[in-house]
């Protein structure tokens, strides 16, 4: 999110932004003058004409009312009928206001490069302006995919481009793809990012299969022959309750440690990229009461507490595995070599 700081810089584009907002409806309203007195029948280029300039009209009502949610879908509906670098202008203001920093950085790109009822300098230069925000609140990421025809997924949502903006903050990228294992990868955004995402896959293993029409049969095993005479086969000494489960506990609190520890350093990461991204944004702008305030926000003495017993929780539970496998006792071994002693001493 912007700061305090950014928040003002906003506020003065406000007015500048307002007014190149009338400039979408200028062209229809000089037409409109300029237009034959005489009646003529209603075509459909007019009658969608007519809808473009009332959408327009009611986007730059919403907007200048502070309703960007309203002036979004308004811009929206111009936008359909008649896209042009104003249409996406308006698009990603309402966006910035809205802070859908990734959609807002999306429209002023195209804005910049759409040569439909293309930008005067004035506006071309608050529009580079308000895009060197977005930048910093997002990031761009060039996918280098294996294999190329992978579906990608970002948070959930089918990824269609080569190139992935994201927001600010803890993202999930996951691949799948026929004839190879799902790939699941966490990406932290921090804002101003421009590079490489490469996301390999890995072939899923060939199972061996027996060829058709041969079955494979096992022969019985052959009786124990002993001096003429058959020796009986005994049946193996049943596992004890111990033998069945084994050191179950050592091996619980043993797999416990690295679940602890994995909390403890998520925690961990999660707080310092707060605390950077606080030190960032209120070097020399914000004052000590700012700071504070912000701290108390994002929670950061929260995240220090907690991270410090996951620690001390991955630390128990390591010295109590160690316990568990010292205390307990190996009856399973002793039942395995007293079944045995009774089998050889049948015969």
């Amino acid at each position: 999110m912007l700061t305090r700081c950014n928040d003002r810089i906003l506020l003065a584009c406000l007015g500048g932004a307002l007014g190149g907002l009338l400039v979408l409806t200028a062209p229809h309203s000089v037409a409109a003058q300029a237009a034959p007195a005489a009646a003529t029948t209603p075509t459909a280029d007019s009658a969608e004409s007519a809808t473009y300039r009332a959408s327009i009209e009611e986007a730059v009502q919403h907007f200048s009312a502070g309703r960007w949610s309203a002036a979004r879908s308004a811009f929206a509906r111009a936008h359909a009928l008649a896209p042009s670098a104003r249409t996406f202008r308006g698009l990603g203001l309402a966006a910035f206001y809205l802070q859908d920093f990734v959609a807002a950085r999306n429209a002023f790109e195209q804005a910049l490069r759409d040569a439909r009822k293309a930008l005067p300098a004035d506006q071309r230069s608050e529009l580079e302006r308000l895009l060197a925000l977005t930048v910093r609140e997002t990031g761009r990421f060039e996918l280098q995919v294996s294999p190329q025809n992978a579906q990608v997924m970002a948070d959930g949502a089918p990824v269609t481009e080569p190139v992935l903006v994201l927001g600010r903050g803890a993202h999930v990228i996951s691949l799948q793809a026929e004839g190879y294992q799902s790939l699941r990868s966490e990406l932290a955004v921090h804002g101003a990012e421009d590079r490489a995402l490469s996301l390999a896959m890995t072939e899923q293993p060939k199972s061996a299969e027996p060829e058709p029409g041969l079955a494979v049969v096992s022969p019985p095993p052959m009786p124990q022959q002993h001096d003429g005479w058959v020796r009986p086969t005994l049946p193996a000494p049943a596992a004890t309750k111990h033998e069945q489960h084994g050191r179950v506990w050592a091996w619980v609190t043993l797999a416990a440690v690295p679940v602890f520890a994995g909390t403890a350093g998520a925690l961990w990461f999660t707080g310092l990229t707060k605390h950077d991204r606080i030190e960032k944004e209120c070097t020399g702008l914000c004052t000590e009461a700012e700071v504070a305030a912000r701290v108390k926000a994002e929670h950061l003495p929260t995240y220090e507490t907690w991270t410090n017993v996951a620690l001390a929780a991955t630390a128990g539970t390591a010295v109590l595995s160690g316990l568990l496998f010292l205390l307990e006792d190996d009856s399973a071994r002793d039942s395995r070599t007293a079944g045995s002693l009774a089998v050889i001493a049948a015969f």
